[in-house]
């Protein structure tokens, strides 16, 4: 019993981390469009002032 309970959780916790990953990449997505669409340089240069804040 033991055995098939881990190997849900597992799946469990992998589907809730795919789940959280698309929302904050569609967050992230969104966030984008409303701004005007820079070229990706500059969207890499803000990723990187994120990333230092």
């Amino acid at each position: 019993m033991s055995k098939p309970a881990k190997i849900r959780n597992r799946f469990f916790i992998f589907l809730v981390l795919i789940l959280l990953g698309i929302l904050i990449f569609s967050v992230f997505l969104v966030e984008n469009n409303i701004e005007d669409t820079p070229p990706p340089k500059s969207k890499l240069v803000l990723l990187d002032k994120m990333l230092i804040q």
